[in-house]
C-alpha cells in the first residue's frame, strides 16, 4: 500500500485549521487519474500546500526507473514542475533533503538552511532557499517519491504545519496507485463498472494476456475462470457498496488454458465527492509450503479462519435475537483480528454481519487518547473481524476513532482507522457511511 508517515502529535483539532489549509485537504480528496501522471498528481499535492503555507518553492522527487536515483521536478510555488526539466540526481541522503527524507522514513523540517548539519543540498543553496518541509512516500519499504515546500527565510515550522503537510501528502499517497512499477505484485485498475483499465508487467507475465487482449471487458468474465466468476463478482459488489477493500483467494485464467492461484486485495477509490472512481486490485502468489514444514505451521490459516467464523456465528445468534453481544464476544474478535490478521483470508465475503446498535466513538489525532465526554453516540451498521462501519450526518475529518464498544459500564475501547466515507442515502440524519478498520485494543 502506498503511504506517507504518520502526521506527529495534532497541536489541534483538525477542525481548528487555518480556512486555506482546510481548504486543501477539502480540495485534494481525489485519485491520480487514469491519464494523469504520478509527477504532475503529487505537484498538484505540492502547489496546494505551498499556497497554503505561504512559501515560495516546491519540489517533487521521484525514485528513478533502474538506478535508483531521484529525478527532481523543482519551481516556484506560481509556477508549473510538469513544464520544467528533471534535475537527476544519485540517491545520497548526505546531498539532498529529498534522499534524507526518504531514507529517515520521516517528515524533515529544516528551519535554518545555512545552519543545516545533517546533509548540504546544492539544489536548495542555489535557489537560495532558507527554510522548508519535506515529506516521503513509501509502498511498504519501497522509497517511491518525496515532495517539500520550501521558503527563502528562516522560518520554524509549527507542528500543526507539519502536520497539515503530513496529512495532505498521506492523501496523496492513498491514492496514487503507480500501476507502471513493477513490485512483484499483479496490480490492475477497475472502472466502478468493473471493466479493466490498467494491468501492469507482473500481470501480463503471469497471465500472458496483454492489455489490449482485456481492456474494458468484466474483470471476473477475463482474468478468472468461469467457476470462479461469481466469486470475484460478489466481492466486487461488497466494494461498490461501500466496503474499503476486500480479499479473497482463487485461480486466476491463463492464456494458455491453466490457471494459477492468487491471493488478492482489492481497495476502493475514490473521488473528490466520495463517489467510486476506480478500484485497485493487487495479487500475491502464495509461497509453496515447504515439505518438511512444522504440521501446526500448515494448519495455523485454517485454525485462523474456524476460529473467526465461529466468534461470527456467535455474534450473529446474538443480532439475530436482538441482544446487543457481551464484551468478551467483542474482545474475542479483536484478538482475531489483532493475532491472525495477516493468516486469516476471507475466502468469501460473507464474513461481516449487521450490527444495528448504537455506540459511543470519539475522534482521535495521537496522544492522549479521548475523554469520556468526548465520545458521540453513533448508528453503527455491521461488523467483521476485521472492522465495522457506522452512519454520520457529515463528513469527518479524523483518520482515527477510538470505539467503546458494549455496555457503559464495561465496554471494549478499541482504535480504528478509517478506511472509507461513502455518501448513502439519507435515512433520517445519516447522509454518510464510515468504514474503519480496527487497529488495537486500548486500555482505559
Amino acid at each position: 500500500m502506498i503511504e506517507a508517515p504518520e502526521s506527529p502529535a495534532s497541536a489541534g483539532p483538525a477542525s481548528q485549521l487555518p480556512s486555506g489549509r482546510e481548504a486543501a485537504l477539502a480540495q485534494f480528496r481525489r485519485a491520480r487519474g487514469a491519464d494523469e501522471s504520478p509527477q504532475a498528481y503529487l505537484a498538484e499535492a505540492a502547489r496546494l500546500a505551498a499556497e497554503a503555507l505561504e512559501v515560495e518553492f516546491l519540489g517533487v522527487a521521484q525514485i528513478s526507473g533502474g538506478d535508483g536515483g531521484l529525478s527532481l521536478y523543482w519551481t516556484r510555488a506560481d509556477g508549473d514542475p510538469n513544464a520544467a526539466d528533471a534535475k537527476e540526481l544519485t540517491f545520497d541522503p548526505n546531498a539532498s533533503a529529498w534522499a534524507f527524507a526518504l531514507d529517515d522514513r520521516q517528515t524533515l523540517v529544516i528551519a535554518d538552511l545555512d545552519r543545516e548539519a545533517r546533509f548540504y543540498d546544492a539544489t536548495l543553496h542555489e535557489a537560495d532557499v532558507a527554510s522548508g518541509v519535506v515529506c516521503p512516500i513509501f509502498n511498504g519499504d519501497e522509497s517511491v517519491a518525496a515532495v517539500g515546500v520550501f521558503s527563502s527565510q528562516p522560518r520554524q515550522f509549527t507542528d500543526e504545519e507539519r502536520e497539515f503537510l503530513a496529512s495532505l501528502m498521506k492523501r496523496a499517497a492513498a491514492g496514487l496507485t503507480p500501476l507502471e512499477k513493477d513490485l512483484g505484485e499483479l496490480v490492475v485498475r477497475l472502472s466502478p463498472a468493473g471493466a479493466i483499465q490498467e494491468i501492469n508487467d507482473a500481470c501480463r507475465h503471469a497471465t500472458g494476456f496483454e492489455l489490449s487482449d482485456v481492456e474494458g471487458k468484466r474483470l471476473w468474465e477475463s482474468l478468472f475462470p468461469e467457476d470462479q466468476a461469481p466469486i470475484v463478482q460478489e466481492a466486487f459488489d461488497e466494494l461498490r457498496q461501500g466496503e474499503a477493500s476486500i480479499r479473497i483467494e482463487c485461480p486466476l485464467r491463463t492464456r494458455d488454458g491453466g490457471s494459477r492461484t492468487v491471493a488478492w486485495s482489492f481497495t476502493i477509490i475514490q473521488r473528490e465527492d466520495g463517489r467510486l472512481q476506480a478500484v485497485v486490485g493487487k495479487g500475491v502468489e502464495p509461497s509453496p509450503e515447504p515439505e518438511t514444514a512444522a504440521p501446526q505451521s500448515e494448519e495455523a490459516p485454517v485454525a485462523d479462519s474456524e476460529e473467526a467464523q465461529a466468534t461470527l456465528s456467535e455474534l450473529e445468534g446474538h443480532l439475530r435475537e436482538g441482544r446487543l453481544p457481551p464484551p468478551e464476544l467483542l474482545e474475542q474478535l479483536i484478538d482475531i483480528q489483532r493475532g491472525g490478521q495477516q493468516k486469516y483470508t476471507e475466502k468469501r465475503t460473507r464474513a461481516r454481519r449487521l450490527f444495528p446498535y448504537v455506540q459511543r466513538v470519539a475522534a482521535w489525532a495521537g496522544g492522549r487518547l479521548p475523554r469520556p465526554r468526548d465520545f458521540l453516540e453513533v448508528q453503527c451498521r455491521d461488523i467483521s473481524a476485521t472492522g465495522f462501519s457506522f452512519f454520520v450526518e457529515r463528513r469527518p475529518r479524523y483518520d482515527r476513532i477510538v470505539v467503546a464498544f458494549g455496555p457503559d459500564e464495561n465496554p471494549v475501547h478499541v482504535v480504528a482507522e478509517v478506511r472509507h466515507v461513502t455518501p448513502h442515502e439519507p435515512t433520517g440524519d445519516a447522509q454518510f457511511i464510515v468504514g474503519c478498520e480496527f487497529l488495537a485494543r486500548v486500555q482505559y
